[in-house]
């Protein structure tokens, strides 16, 4: 399952629900256990009746668990969002190298409220139009400068690529007549 982050659009970033809600339970859960488990290391080695001589390897088994555990949850936090956003980008860099051209007509644009670099990241709903094919619509996110801005309103075309039988559509940039 997939969570979308991206504002309230109807497209853009979405990252594994999974990994991200487990992650998150490590870093909070292995603090939570670490801390009575070293504050109580003599009472439980007493109980589970270890040797003297053995008595630092129920520390040093407790530090790998903790940093184990800590790092485990890391990787998944930050994997939640970095694989989804690397997928993403190599989607488009496909759509773009490989993709036919076609022309496409803004149906609708709302902002995401995300900025890169203080240009707006905007789900767009395009009307495709293939030479070749029947139109369809499809959903785009892509940052536009805000220069550029009134290039990409509703009813202005704007050149594409796309995949055919898929629907995967990169904005190649505003057509002028």
């Amino acid at each position: 399952m997939e969570i979308d982050i991206s504002g309230g659009g109807s497209g853009g970033f979405k990252m594994k629900k999974g990994m991200f809600v487990i992650g998150l339970l490590l870093e909070i859960m292995v603090p939570l256990i670490a801390v009575p488990f070293f504050l109580f290391i003599g009472d439980i080695e007493k109980m589970l009746g270890l040797p003297g001589e053995s008595s630092g390897a129920l520390f040093y088994a407790g530090i790998v668990i903790v940093v184990g555990g800590a790092l485990l949850g890391a990787l998944l936090l930050f994997g939640a969002i970095l694989i989804p956003l690397f997928s993403m980008m190599g989607s488009k860099n496909r759509v773009l190298s490989s993709g036919v051209p076609a022309e496409a007509k803004i149906l609708e644009l709302t902002d995401t409220g995300t900025r890169i670099n203080h240009n707006p990241l905007v789900n767009f709903t395009l009307e495709v139009r293939p030479a070749t094919e029947q139109p369809f619509q499809a959903q785009v996110s892509q940052t536009v400068s805000v220069i550029h801005l009134p290039s990409y309103q509703p009813g202005k075309l704007v050149n594409v690529r796309y995949i055919p039988g898929e629907k995967s559509v990169a904005i190649v940039g505003a057509k002028f007549e």
